[in-house]
């Protein structure tokens, strides 16, 4: 066996690549993997490379072509769909008519926070940056109990602050607010 009859996966991936752009090494692997092929000189040790014989070359190409056929095959997903049963259309009539229930369970979700909230937990609760719960403290608009790290928040105050917060006119009247009580005019 000639030595130009053995390739290596960077040639098997330019031989097998479109347009001038070559197929990457790890397609190369997948393709040898899918045809079950061994390389005829094993890579190892210092710049050894594994070679492939133009026999092992072609069955590697024709896993190529076939992953390609399949992959390109129209998907029959939408064609077996079937259409909406009178018993599916009565469950979806059922849900809306339990979406009370299902806002007292949100509600009942709501309340399983604790009354009483540290900075840490309103903010991980709430989900708003800690630059804005320091604005609304700084300006009043937050009330609070205690002080230092023993300040604690009540639940209703923190839902209606990140509620209000969320609208970008109340935020900026909020950070107006803080940035007067920081710097006083004199």
């Amino acid at each position: 066996m000639k030595k130009t009859d053995l390739l290596a996966k960077e040639d098997i991936a330019r031989e097998m690549g479109g347009k001038g752009e070559p197929l990457s090494i790890r397609s190369v692997e997948r393709y040898i993997k899918l045809a079950k092929v061994e390389p005829a000189v094993k890579g190892s040790g210092r710049g050894k490379l594994a070679r492939y014989a133009r026999t092992d070359v072609e069955k590697i190409k024709t896993a190529h072509q076939k992953a390609a056929e399949e992959r390109d095959k129209p998907s029959t997903a939408l064609t077996t769909t079937k259409p909406a049963t009178s018993q599916a259309v009565a469950l979806v009539g059922e849900l809306f008519t339990h979406q009370q229930e299902a806002f007292t369970l949100i509600q009942a979700a709501l309340d399983s926070w604790s009354i009483w909230m540290t900075r840490a937990e309103a903010l991980e609760r709430t989900g708003l940056p800690a630059s804005w719960f320091d604005m609304g403290v700084a300006c009043g608009d937050l009330a609070a109990v205690g002080a230092g790290r023993g300040r604690r928040y009540h639940r209703a105050d923190v839902r209606t602050f990140a509620e209000r917060m969320r609208e970008a006119d109340y935020r900026a009247d909020v950070a107006k607010r803080a940035a007067e009580k920081k710097s006083p005019q004199s």
